[in-house]
């Protein structure tokens, strides 16, 4: 029995350690709000104009440039890639656009120990409601002429790959009816 036990132990901080350092790894991700915490977006009505921040997540260092590619659900109509206030103000550099692939370098580092807003993207609204949306994936994937996404880390010029996160317009989240004495009853 105790065998089992260690082996059981074992198992599960190596699948904890895994499960951890799998949340620190780089990556990009579209967010649908200024707080960067809206990984999911509603369509609000056809022809509404309407924003979205590409972030940079878990680099761990200070950044001098980034490239990468998103791609667009039907639901929404990119126009244009947006500098950030910052990015203005500091003379960041940005060659291509989201759709076709970026690459942005910043003469000052940026720092990405936090999430880093590296790009605003202005888009109009293609839907009026979710209807026929459900899911719809809004992807960041590697920039058509590099094959990459990845940033570039300050002082040492080394290359840290990443992975394209995926947002969604009108998220279908499963939901299951339950009572409070079912609920209850899981836990005696």
């Amino acid at each position: 029995m105790k065998k089992v036990l260690a082996v059981v132990l074992a198992v599960s901080f190596v699948c904890v350690g895994a499960i951890n350092a799998d949340a620190q790894t780089p990556n990009v991700q579209v967010y649908f709000d200024q707080n960067l915490s809206q990984t999911q977006g509603l369509c609000a009505g056809a022809g509404v104009l309407s924003q979205a921040y590409v972030v940079a997540n878990n680099f761990n260092s200070w950044l001098t440039a980034m490239e990468f590619g998103v791609v667009y659900p039907p639901s929404m109509a990119w126009l244009t890639d947006v500098m950030p206030p910052e990015g203005v103000a500091n003379g960041w550099l940005s060659l291509g656009t989201t759709p076709l692939g970026l690459a942005l370098s910043f003469p000052l580092p940026v720092n990405a120990f936090v999430p880093a807003l590296v790009q605003q993207v202005l888009f109009t609204w293609t839907c009026d409601t979710c209807d026929g949306h459900l899911n719809d994936p809004l992807i960041v994937v590697p920039h058509q002429v590099t094959g990459f996404i990845r940033g570039v880390q300050w002082p040492t010029n080394v290359l840290i790959p990443a992975i394209g996160q995926t947002s969604l317009v009108c998220a279908d989240v499963p939901v299951e009816k339950k009572t409070w004495g079912g609920i209850k009853a899981l836990y005696e």
